[in-house]
């Protein structure tokens, strides 16, 4: 085969691979430094088509902040409700809670205040804000794996710990599972970008990896905030309105409405 012939060929496959992982989806810029984009793919267990919404978020233009009924003093709101109280642009769940309806499952700390002191061992990232020294990274996700010795999360006034999705060496930490639900992450590119992730489809945890690790999003590190009817992502910004509430495995046609939730992330627009 021709040289020219031959690189054509290969461009050609590149592309088909491309569209087969749903790789041709369009960002949609909402904001400097903040754009959306949903992507297609496949899941591997199940063979079902799922589509997987994506927030980018600059943090050099966007901060990141943690509100908790525990910190504030009040009821859980939906992801909506959390928004319009406090005026953010984008909502997604802080992380799983315990049977009081609003502890977080692994360590928590709020502007300095602990509001869970236990460290999950098997949990193993933590979400970093709020840091004490101006050299520090306003958004980090911290591998404790990879920093054994935990001393990061003293800088930070704020810390969130939730379940580790990818290892330092960028794998797959989740084993494949045949039960499913509406998954809800949070994930840091390469370049220190916020990814803000969701897939509404029920699919396994596993899957769900798998598909962020194929996307073009250049993934450094992510962690598992929610899962079924709880997991929540909502974005008002751009002139847009973006409502992705979960679903649970068992009934995949439940309603569209948004669960109420005890903590959560939301997104606000630096001064």
């Amino acid at each position: 085969m021709p040289i020219l012939l031959f690189r054509i060929f290969l461009v050609s496959l590149a592309l088909a691979a491309s569209t087969a992982h749903g790789l041709e989806a369009n960002w949609i810029k909402l904001d400097t430094g903040m754009e959306f984009a949903e992507f297609e793919a496949s899941a591997d267990t199940t063979g079902d088509k799922v589509k997987i919404s994506v927030l980018r978020v600059n943090p050099r233009d966007f901060e990141l902040k943690l509100f908790t009924t525990s910190d504030l003093g009040g009821e859980s709101m939906t992801a909506k409700e959390w928004a319009k109280k406090f005026k953010l642009l984008a909502v997604t769940n802080a992380g799983m809670y315990q049977e009081d309806g609003k502890t977080s499952v692994g360590f928590m700390k709020s502007k300095g205040r602990i509001l869970n002191s236990r460290i999950a061992k098997a949990y193993k990232t933590m979400l970093a804000l709020e840091p004490k020294n101006k050299y520090d990274r306003d958004f980090e996700i911290i591998d404790m794996e990879c920093e054994k010795d935990n001393t990061t999360i003293n800088r930070y006034k704020t810390v969130i710990q939730n379940i580790r999705m990818i290892s330092c060496n960028q794998e797959n930490v989740w084993t494949p599972q045949t039960n499913s639900w509406s998954v809800a992450a949070l994930g840091m590119d390469k370049s220190g970008n916020i990814l803000f992730l969701m897939s509404v489809t029920p699919l396994s945890v596993h899957d769900f990896i798998k598909i962020i690790l194929q996307l073009p999003l250049k993934i450094h590190v992510a962690m598992y905030l929610e899962g079924g009817k709880q997991a929540s992502l909502y974005i008002n910004a751009g002139g847009r309105e973006i409502q992705r509430a979960g679903k649970s495995g068992i009934n995949i046609n439940t309603s569209d409405a948004f669960w109420p939730i005890p903590n959560v992330l939301g997104l606000v627009k630096k001064k």
